[in-house]
């Protein structure tokens, strides 16, 4: 099984630590009934759980950090469901092969809706600066002394 959480504004962290209590909680609402591991390629997540890494109390605008409440959610779940946490970097491990298409999936699409919205802009300025030429801002003459149309947009 591989689980993931949706992080909206969160840090890469947060949702670091999201996807391991959601794999957990899995484990815990599904009964499992023996010992389960949780792999993460989350270093930083395993090293505040499993190795005792030091975990800021604050993140960088001052806040107080979620990661110590993640931290302990994280060490009550693994003890509650007798599941261990390990670390395995992306390239070796099943989660990061789908993160890493997953991740890929949504640039692609989000880098081609962003495409399309400049593309649909321009088309849209493009169209008003054709039929409004003398509102266009475009002082030179083009074609047959036609003022505010270029003579690449003018057609005979």
């Amino acid at each position: 099984m591989v689980a993931y959480a949706e992080i909206g504004d969160a840090s890469v962290n947060e949702g670091e630590y999201r996807g391991v209590i959601a794999a957990l909680r899995w484990v815990s609402n599904n009964d499992i009934d023996q010992p389960v591991v949780i792999i993460t390629d989350s270093k930083l997540v395993w090293g505040h759980v499993m190795d005792d890494w030091r975990c800021a109390p604050f993140d960088k605008e001052g806040n107080p950090s979620k990661l110590l409440a993640f931290r302990d959610i994280v060490r009550v779940l693994l003890e509650v469901t007798d599941s261990r946490l390990i670390w395995k970097r992306r390239d070796r491990n099943m989660a990061g092969w789908f993160f890493e298409k997953e991740v890929d999936r949504r640039r692609k699409e989000k880098y081609a809706n962003k495409k399309e919205r400049k593309r649909s802009k321009r088309k849209t300025v493009r169209r008003w600066t054709l039929s409004n030429p003398e509102q266009s801002g475009y002082e030179g003459r083009g074609i047959d002394g036609v003022i505010g149309l270029p003579a690449e947009t003018m057609h005979h």
